[in-house]
Order: C-alpha cells, then structure tokens, then sequence
C-alpha cells in the first residue's frame, strides 16, 4: 500500500488545532479524574502498583508541532532537558537533519500543482536552498550523511501514486528515484532501506540497484505501513496495520534490522508514527483516536508517549503506566505535557 495516499479527508489547520487543545483538556481532564488529594494509594487487590518514574537524562531535541503547547501554529523545538522552547517556523512542519543545524519544509500550491521546498539554518533562519517541484512533494527525510541531500514523496496529487526521489539540492535536480508504494528509510551509512507490504526488506545505494537484506515475518492479516530505522543502524520500527472488519488497528512493531525478532513495541491499535532517540534508548509514538478524519474534519485526540525501546506491549493507559509523557517548558518557563505531533527527535 502507498502510506502516504490518505484515508479521509486531510485535516485543516483550524481542526489539526482543536484537536489538539481537545487532547490538552482531555489529559488534564484525566488527571484531575485519576489523581487529586486523598484516596486510596495502597496497591491491593483492587489497585495496581504505582508506576515507576520516568527515565531521566533523555538527550537530544524534541521537534514538533503541538498547538497547545504555547497556543502557537509552527514549529517548535522543546527540551527533554528542561530549556525553553524555540520557535522555529511559524506555521509550516519543520524536518531536521539528524544533528538538527539545518530543517526543511515544503508547501503544496494546489492550485499551481507544484510544491516549494525550503532548506532554512536553525541557528540563523537563513534559507540555504529554495526549489520547486511540480506535483505534491511531502515526508520529506533529510539524509543522515549529506547535508545537501533528502528524500521525499512526490505525486501529481494527494492521492495518486507517488515515488521517493532523492534530491540534490545544490543542483536542484532528482538523483535517484524508486516506487513509492512501499516505506522507506535513510540507514545511517547513506543507503536506504524499503520494507514491502509482504515484510520483504531492501536496501540500496542511490545511482545502484536493490538487494533483499531480510524479511519481516509478519503476523497474519498484518501489512507494513511505515519504517523507522535507529540511527545506530541495528533496529528497524515498523507501523503494523490489520485489517479489523471495517476498521484498521495499527501499532509500532520493532525488529532487528534484518527483519528477524519482530515483536509488538505498542498494543494500542491506534498508533500510527514512532521517533527513535538519538541514542537508540528510547521510541517515542502516539496514540490518535482522531487520525481518521472525515469531511468535517478530526475530532479525535492524540497523546505522545515514549518508552525504553525495549519494552512490549505498551498500551499508553494511565493505570498501566507503561509509558511516559514528554514533560517540557513551555515559553514562560512553566512545565507542561508535550503532545502530538513529534515531527523529529534530533540530537
């Protein structure tokens, strides 16, 4: 399947706002509801255990866009670490290179059928390159190795098939291009890797030809819909969807990289991205009630979790506490809980 022809009708950015102050009221809701003064704490039978605290000492640099944060359209930068946020665009998704020094983003004309594409410099805002592209460029990855390379999406529409194509962006042109029906991940040495429907598992080198490297065994009724690799270049991430009557469950499966130990990460059935830690320890991933949208847009909520990239069948519910919330400052100095979307997590 394509994973990036859509389901429903894309959300605006009005109803991509609601929903998300809807998750920010959902969740305080929640914990006003769940916590409080008094109760009983003790874990008998009828109480589950506490859950422990959270990992402390995450590094890197949390991209996103999560309107309720600041109450800002755009891109931010939080930190796990406890600084205070950076505006980074004021309202286009920001994609970083993996050290986090330079990001890019592309905008649709839908009316001219072409889309722009802007590399900009984090710390000036500089724009470093500026091209266009005829048809819907978009999931734009910038390359681990070469600051002057990415791939993305590109189709003549939203809907109708698409290739990957790698860009040089000095040169402004398409250097190597493959089908776009099957998700695709930069490997940190510079080769990509692509992860069929049927879990069959490629790698290749722009300007070379393909090999199969692995094969996910998936379970049955189960197609791969997205692929992540760590930037240590062992572990693979994957989006699992099984077909569930007329519904679709999907979750964050992880394997090795050639395909073998392949085991559920989450059991939420509605978790549709994950981010891996610079340092490979942890995997953050959502968990979106509201991801199928329809005509009169997405009312569902989504909430961001993380968890050491070991764990298993997380369900991301509060008296499970199996996972964790990113907790960050927001632009006066105040802690709050990080939501969707996390676009990167760079170093």
């Amino acid at each position: 399947m394509n994973p990036c022809t859509p389901l429903a009708t894309p959300a605006t950015p009005a109803t991509r706002r609601l929903r998300r102050l809807m998750a920010a009221v959902a969740f305080s809701t929640t914990l006003a509801a769940c916590g409080g003064a008094g109760g009983d704490t003790d874990p008998g039978p009828g109480n589950p255990p506490p859950p422990p605290p959270p990992p402390t000492g995450l590094s890197g640099q949390l991209w996103h866009d999560n309107y309720a944060l600041d109450f800002r359209d755009g891109t931010q930068i939080a930190s796990p670490a406890g600084a205070l946020p950076v505006q980074v665009t004021s309202e286009a998704a920001a994609y970083p290179w993996p050290d986090g020094t330079q990001y890019a983003t592309t905008e649709w004309d839908v009316f001219e059928d072409r889309s722009s594409l802007e590399v900009m410099d984090t710390a000036t805002g500089q724009v470093r390159h500026a091209l266009w592209a005829d048809g819907y460029l978009r999931q734009e990855r910038p390359s681990p190795v070469d600051k002057n390379l990415l791939v993305a999406l590109l189709g003549p529409d939203s809907t109708s098939p698409a290739d990957w194509v790698f860009i040089d962006l000095d040169a402004a042109q398409v250097v190597h291009a493959v089908p776009g029906d099957a998700p695709l991940d930069w490997l940190p040495d510079g080769r990509y890797l692509r992860v069929l429907g049927s879990g069959e598992i490629r790698t290749g080198r722009l300007g070379g030809t393909e090999q199969v490297t692995g094969r996910l065994a998936l379970p049955a009724h189960h197609t791969v819909a997205d692929a992540w690799v760590n930037r240590q270049g062992d572990r693979l991430a994957v989006r699992l969807h099984r077909q569930v009557g007329t519904l679709v469950d999907a979750d964050i499966w992880v394997a090795d990289l050639d395909g073998s130990r392949l085991e559920p990460l989450t059991a939420t059935t509605m978790s549709y991205y994950a981010r891996w830690s610079p340092d490979g320890r942890h995997i953050a991933f959502d968990v979106d009630t509201g991801h199928f949208c329809t005509g009169f847009g997405c009312m569902g909520t989504c909430e961001l979790w993380y968890v050491p990239a070991t764990a298993r069948r997380v369900t991301a519910l509060p008296a499970a506490g199996d996972a964790y919330a990113f907790e960050v400052k927001n632009r006066d100095g105040e802690t709050r809980t990080l939501g969707c979307e996390l676009l990167a997590w760079s170093d």
